[in-house]
């Protein structure tokens, strides 16, 4: 290649120095100062990758400024729905992801999420604050050991959350369709996971229902009345995958009316969120800011094999994954 291509990161953000010293080895690296689309048209008109951090809509807008020289599209984590995957493909673009590379910090955020949940630690701090401290006995909550834990999509971080609720003493419902023989058997055999046949029954059944779902056609509000229908009093629900595998609106009256217990979520429907969306302001609703992979050691493996991956594009190499359009 005679002279280097241009990899073009979508948002403003530090890269860690050593990923950059690696991208600077195989090509050019623009990155915008602001946040404002006209920026990124510009950059993009002279892009051959674009970096996303997955915050930034992939608009077919968006692509229609770019060149003939666009070859691909690297998302530096795992989830790919702020891509247009037909404007992409119209422009036999490839589109590869980082599978594993945040799954240990979405599991460790999930089950310390589990236990600030059902432990109501979030209320026990607010109380603190507000000199509550005599009213921390009415918040009695329920012990993990014990309980039944629901996983929803058992890929790299629902296998992650399993394997660090093992020495919970925790029963383990697993449901996943597209789960594999072999993974599913490893799950059975290594963390001792029920897998479920229908979502139905883990509905039904289980305590905390943890979600690890990417957005496609068939997972929008995966989870909806139908299934709210079915949950205990005091089930809590766990969103670390996005937040449309949800059916909000029916969810907001069963929380309302304390049918069931509650809900934490790391994803919205539109980040940032809708602060003055009814749901956010229930007690009984606990919301971050989309901050379950953000770990030090998280980010640099993201941004490194996202890395890599445009180097394998590149070089005719086989990237670590290529989705699938």
């Amino acid at each position: 290649m005679s002279e280097k291509p241009t990899i073009i990161l979508d948002q403003p953000g530090e890269i860690f120095p050593d990923v950059m010293r690696y991208m600077l080895t195989f090509a050019e690296v623009k990155i915008p100062k602001t946040y404002e689309f006209d920026e990124l048209v510009r950059l993009v008109e002279d892009a051959d990758a674009i970096l996303t951090w997955s915050k930034t809509r992939i608009s077919r807008e968006l692509l229609s400024h770019a060149g003939e020289k666009l070859k691909t599209i690297a998302v530096t984590g795992i989830g790919y729905d702020n891509i247009d995957l037909k404007a992409a493909a119209e422009k036999g673009l490839i589109i590869t992801n980082t599978p594993g590379a945040n799954s240990v910090a979405v599991a460790e955020y999930t089950v310390g999420m589990m236990l600030t949940a059902i432990r109501h630690c979030f209320k026990g701090a607010l109380l603190c604050r507000n000199k509550g401290w005599d009213e921390g006995d009415r918040f009695s909550g329920r012990e993990l050991q014990g309980s039944t834990v629901g996983i929803v999509a058992l890929g790299n971080a629902g296998g992650s959350v399993a394997a660090l609720l093992s020495s919970f003493n925790c029963k383990i419902l697993g449901y996943d369709p597209y789960v594999d023989s072999q993974r599913r058997e490893a799950l059975i055999s290594k963390f001792r996971v029920e897998i479920v046949a229908t979502l139905e029954e883990l509905s039904q059944r289980a305590h905390i229902i943890s979600l690890h779902v990417p957005l496609t056609d068939s997972t929008f509000h995966l989870l909806n009345k139908r299934h709210f229908e079915l949950m205990q009093s005091d089930t809590w629900i766990l969103n670390v995958g996005r937040a449309a595998v949800v059916d909000e609106d029916s969810l907001y009256e069963f929380l309302r009316d304390h049918k069931i217990g509650g809900y934490c979520t790391d994803v919205f429907p539109v980040e940032p969120p809708d602060y003055d969306k009814p749901l956010y302001s229930l007690d009984n609703v606990i919301a971050t800011p989309h901050m379950a992979a953000m770990t030090h050691s998280s980010h640099r493996e993201m941004q490194l094999r996202a890395a890599e991956n445009v180097w394998a594009v590149f070089n005719n190499k086989k990237p670590i994954n290529v989705i699938e359009k």
